[in-house]
């Protein structure tokens, strides 16, 4: 009777430590980009607000929605719309920046956050992170993958 209740208590003391390294971890991941803000593009001098409209003066900007993946959360959910530009340099994209890209893994473009940039034998790579994903994105990725920045998000 005695081994058995060393045994449950031991099992439970492993379950618990197992829930605490977990939750502590996800929330770690979940709050690893709040210090680390997008550069920013638009500068005060591109926004006009009028009554009746506001305007942003930014060449080649394209709209776009969001599909319904939660990996964004909170930042980005399904019906925020978003405005995005072609970067035309490695030297637009830096951490924090959230980048459109074409990930090995996903045939449509995946949008998340770059939390780290490095350089290999290959060049620039940026490792990237849904802000509400536990783990970063699978491999380096690289400039030629990225295909938009987010310069603006609109609730």
């Amino acid at each position: 009777m005695r081994a058995k209740l060393i045994l449950i208590t031991v099992l439970l003391l492993s379950a618990a430590a197992l829930l605490i390294a977990y939750s502590s971890e996800s929330a770690e991941a979940v709050n690893s980009y709040s210090n680390q803000s997008p550069s920013d593009y638009v500068s005060e001098g591109q926004i006009r607000v009028y009554d009746d409209m506001v305007v942003l003066d930014i060449d080649e900007a394209k709209w776009v929605s969001y599909e319904d993946t939660g990996s964004m959360k909170p930042v980005i959910d399904v019906g925020a719309n978003g405005l995005e530009i072609v970067p035309k340099s490695e030297s637009e994209l830096g951490v924090g920046d959230i980048v459109s890209y074409q990930a090995a893994w996903n045939e449509n473009l995946v949008v998340h956050r770059i939390v780290e940039v490095g350089s290999d034998a290959f060049g620039t790579y940026y490792i990237l992170k849904g802000d509400n994903n536990t783990g970063q994105d699978s491999g380096k990725v690289r400039f030629s993958q990225i295909k938009y920045k987010t310069i603006a998000i609109i609730y």
